[in-house]
């Protein structure tokens, strides 16, 4: 989608995070960190005069005033924060956000589920700045994983497909028994964060599955083919579990008579989704040039539909491929080989 002069303009000028977002969050976790005793002063409309009266002054000297409570944001307000981010400085400050959130709420508040957390790891690698965002997932209280699901496991996987065919050759760890260790490591995290039903749930995920695969057909592209043999094993694993997929059915949203509004959301809800099944669907047709394998071809013909749905209903509202951009936006640290001893 081309942009015109207006809206270019328009983008270069929403650069910087938005302050009346900020402004949201910093005062929900200003009423987190209020003293009980306190609140019912602060906030309670009925008790400002005795506030006024207690003539009471806050950690930097200024009088306490009475205030409105807002409640707290909602997930949209982060994910906007998220988006908005264009440098490493902007990213820190939103991630100390998540970090205080979490930190001064007793009871886990509705803006910090998968939703939010997926956009948070993307952007993160669009920053160069994938392994801080992997380290703030992993430290966050064990509590709040009752709010995700797998579709994280899912996110990580995705990342470290992209990350393979960045590097190309010069990734160290395209021998398939070191790759999968690097994929179990990360699972393991998640496995052990997550209650035992959703920990399940996370290792036998089908879209999990399928792009643990896609990293190993990658890096054995990458490796033209070379030790198909040693691929087997993980193909039968992965395929496997990956023959369940279900997906939804967009297909009513691509027709012509829906107001682009509803398409627009849709495609927002599931353009995740779709950058993964288009990595899926890549990977495993690749792989038919060299396997013949009937659960293959099986499991793309269950993910067609899905695909050119979403490539119509995209096209409709003039977004271009998202995982086309992906591929060109993410940056990952390079891998550097040490020197020759010769």
């Amino acid at each position: 989608m081309y942009l015109s002069v207006r809206q270019f303009s328009s983008q270069k000028s929403c650069r910087q995070l938005s302050q009346e977002l900020l402004n949201k969050f910093e005062e929900y976790i200003v009423y987190q960190k209020t003293p009980k005793k306190l609140k019912t002063m602060i906030y309670r409309p009925t008790n400002s005069q005795q506030l006024i009266a207690a003539d009471l002054i806050d950690s930097t000297g200024k009088p306490l005033a009475p205030q409105t409570y807002k409640g707290p944001p909602r997930q949209n307000d982060l994910v906007k924060l998220i988006n908005q981010c264009e440098s490493y400085d902007e990213f820190l400050k939103v991630r100390q956000l998540i970090f205080d959130v979490t930190k001064n709420s007793k009871k886990k508040p509705s803006i910090l589920t998968s939703k939010p957390l997926t956009p948070f790891l993307i952007k993160a690698a669009q920053l160069n700045r994938l392994p801080h965002s992997l380290t703030t997932l992993w430290t966050l209280p064990t509590e709040w994983y009752s709010q995700f699901d797998p579709s994280i496991a899912s996110t990580v996987v995705m990342l470290e497909y992209l990350k393979i065919a960045e590097r190309g050759t010069t990734d160290q760890h395209l021998d398939h028994a070191s790759l999968d260790k690097r994929l179990q490591k990360s699972e393991k995290i998640l496995r052990d964060k997550f209650q035992d039903a959703i920990a399940e749930q996370v290792h036998q995920d089908p879209l999990t599955n399928l792009l643990k695969l896609s990293c190993h057909i990658k890096a054995e592209e990458i490796n033209n083919f070379n030790s198909v043999v040693q691929l087997e094993p993980y193909l039968e694993l992965h395929l496997a579990k990956g023959a369940s997929i279900k997906l939804p059915d967009v297909s009513r949203f691509a027709l012509k008579s829906v107001a682009q509004g509803s398409k627009f959301k849709i495609y927002s809800q599931y353009k995740y989704d779709y950058c993964k099944i288009q990595i899926v669907s890549a990977a495993l047709n690749n792989l038919q040039a060299h396997i013949s394998n009937p659960a293959i071809a099986e499991i793309i013909h269950k993910l067609t539909p899905f695909l050119d749905t979403m490539e119509t209903i995209g096209e409709s509202i003039g977004y271009s491929n998202l995982l086309v951009e992906f591929e060109n936006t993410m940056q990952f640290p390079k891998h550097i080989p040490p020197p020759s001893s010769e």
